[in-house]
């Protein structure tokens, strides 16, 4: 088997059927399977992923950890190389697996590729403006540094460095961090997949609590500081907040106007209670940010 598509799940029926036949549809010569790991959804997931592939596998691990998922995803493939698909990621076209995965048959020094992101236009204003700075197109180097949304991986390389199980949110910010620096990492433009969230409160409040928690994770435990970009005054995150309402007003999103200060106040809310969650857990561990 050339490569192995790992596809993670939990309450995707209203997407896995369209991620599913994309990833089915790829014009791609070598052979490939296709697993998904879900991790205990309730909705129609299970039934609608096991008509496309025999290899369903169901995690119940407690806490939930992406890390363990992707890891448990690797440990069950067979191909060479490990493509990681979050379910909600939807391939932009038949190339997809191919420009993802060329980086690593041209060079054999590089070891992981990852993609590029592209926004489902007004699914989310907010994500819209972010993804376009994170995973850029033409020339403009990318903001984000990895991503297992939407990555190729060599199969050895994930079994000598595996993810982390541990930390909430982050886990391929520090799986990057983490890997040696003789091996690759390439952004693939040409590997474009639509990846979007509902905008709502809730969404918000989940995600940046998670992100709360491992920013204080990387300080408390691995010593990184500054991961997610919260520091300065509250007038320097107030400028930097309004590139955001010059993207609304350019592309007519009046709601997204209107709502961006109350889900800029939950957003900062659930930040600093994933904080405190995390200064609680990891207060076993020596604070590394300390002068020795």
């Amino acid at each position: 088997m050339d490569i192995s598509i790992v596809i993670r799940t939990k309450n995707e029926e209203s997407s896995i059927v369209r991620t599913l036949e994309q990833v089915s549809a790829q014009a791609y010569r070598g052979s490939y399977e296709i697993i998904i790991v879900d991790s205990g959804s309730s909705d129609r997931t299970a039934q609608i992923a096991s008509g496309f592939t025999p290899r369903f596998y169901t995690i119940n691990k407690e806490p939930f950890s992406y890390g363990y998922a992707l890891n448990y995803g690797q440990k069950i493939s067979m191909g060479k190389i490990v493509v990681f698909l979050s379910a909600h990621c939807i391939p932009a076209d038949t190339q997809w697996l191919a420009n993802l995965v060329i980086p690593l048959d041209k060079d054999k020094q590089i070891g992981a590729v990852y993609g590029r992101q592209l926004p489902v236009a007004g699914i989310n204003p907010i994500e819209e403006f972010e993804l376009g700075i994170f995973f850029p197109e033409g020339n403009t180097e990318p903001k984000a540094v990895f991503s297992n949304a939407s990555c190729a991986i060599r199969k050895e390389i994930l079994e000598k460095y595996p993810f982390n199980e541990e930390i909430a949110y982050g886990e391929d910010f520090l799986w990057r961090h983490k890997l040696p620096a003789d091996i690759g990492v390439v952004y693939a433009r040409d590997a474009r997949v639509y990846h979007s969230h509902r905008s709502n409160l809730s969404y918000w409040a989940c995600h940046h609590q998670k992100v709360g928690m491992a920013v204080e994770y990387l300080r408390k435990v691995e010593g990184i500081q500054d991961f997610y970009g919260r520091k300065g005054t509250w007038l320097r995150k107030i400028l930097t907040r309004l590139p955001y309402l010059l993207f609304f007003i350019r592309k007519g999103y009046v709601k997204a106007c209107l709502t961006f200060v109350p889900i800029e106040i939950i957003r900062n809310i659930f930040y600093i209670r994933g904080l405190s969650i995390s200064r609680k857990k990891y207060r076993r561990y020596q604070d590394l940010t300390c002068p020795k």
